[in-house]
């Protein structure tokens, strides 16, 4: 029980006060055996609070901490589809292009005969957005590639929150 306290003390890196040299505790009574079982109760009770508290400061923290990356992922989203927005004429010259990996798979998939704007009206094109570890972004990267043949455009951004 104790150790519970002194174990929390150590880790908040909170000071304890000594006693005043002049206080002596050799002639203070000793307590009796119910106010030590008051006071035991009362350390447990203080205990289970105390380690309720920690357990949510935890749980708020961490919930702190992704409201910040989602804030961030919003923003960077908001400013890439911005950025896209002004170079729409950029992007859809590229989606004409006959060496352009969405043009080629049509013709992979045996779908050469359709008009290229039948095809381009027909591509379900996607974003993912999020916040990953940078040691694991490569990777990351490696297996969208993979998964979606090349037709994968990255854009990452190093924190700045």
């Amino acid at each position: 029980m104790a150790g519970f306290f002194e174990t929390e003390i150590k880790k908040q890196e909170i000071q304890i006060r000594e006693l005043p040299d002049d206080v002596d505790m050799s002639q203070t009574a000793a307590p009796s055996v119910h106010e030590i079982d008051v006071l035991e109760e009362n350390t447990q009770t203080n205990e289970e609070r105390l380690s309720h508290l920690l357990e949510s400061k935890e749980v708020l923290e961490r919930r702190h901490a992704e409201l910040i990356e989602l804030r961030h992922v919003l923003r960077e989203t908001a400013y890439f589809f911005e950025q896209a927005q002004g170079r729409v004429d950029e992007i859809r010259r590229s989606t004409e292009e006959p060496e352009a990996s969405l043009i080629a798979n049509a013709v992979e998939e045996g779908r050469a005969d359709e008009p290229p704007e039948a095809y381009r009206s027909s591509l379900n094109i996607g974003y993912v957005a999020g916040v990953i570890p940078r040691s694991k972004a490569f990777i990351f990267e490696k297996i969208l590639w993979r998964t979606l043949r090349g037709n994968l455009y990255v854009t990452s951004r190093p924190n700045s929150f």
